[in-house]
């Protein structure tokens, strides 16, 4: 099966995770995730040869791209998330943030619903740096090929939106959220 203790795997298995209309060749994506292009190779070939990406040649260039149809993709879809998947990347770095409470991940991501143009959507509540924040989430954001679409909030201004039954905080709170923090 897969080799999931190597973080070049991992980093592909995540992006085409989350990018599945996405067709990247080789250099691209070993760009893309600041990775060796010739070990990206390799990982690519091998995912290839287990049938979870598919390939198709233009010229001399190799695109690769996920196979919607690989039998396990549910499974391990379910299990790559929990364990390595953009909600535990996500919780892992803005732990190291002091002050944060309160992080959800909310909208399409949330909700399963996502396409080749969502974005992912994050309210973070607390009294932290928003620029500590910021430099924890871009290089997961550059990662992933996404943008991630920040909502800070103060603890009080949290309490108050509720309080309010203002309609962004009621929609985050009664739809399908990620809670990480």
């Amino acid at each position: 099966m897969f080799e999931l203790r190597s973080k070049i795997e991992q980093a592909i298995i995540n992006y085409f995770l989350l990018n599945p209309e996405q067709e990247r060749y080789i250099n691209e994506l070993a760009a893309l995730l600041s990775l060796d292009p010739s070990n990206t190779h390799k990982k690519l070939l091998a995912l290839e040869a287990q049938g979870f990406l598919d390939s198709k040649t233009q010229g001399k260039v190799k695109f690769f791209h996920l196979n919607k149809q690989y039998r396990f993709l549910p499974e391990l879809k379910k299990m790559f998330n929990s364990r390595y998947g953009l909600a535990e990347q996500l919780k892992k770095e803005l732990l190291q943030v002091p002050g944060i409470e309160q992080t959800y991940i909310f909208g399409s991501f949330a909700q399963n619903k996502m396409d080749k143009d969502s974005d992912i959507d994050l309210l973070i509540i607390g009294t932290h740096s928003i620029m500590q924040a910021q430099k924890r989430i871009s290089p997961i954001q550059n990662q992933i090929g996404r943008e991630i679409n920040v909502i800070d909030m103060s603890p009080d201004e949290f309490k108050q939106r509720q309080r309010q039954n203002d309609a962004f905080i009621l929609n985050v709170l009664s739809k399908k959220n990620i809670k990480l923090i």
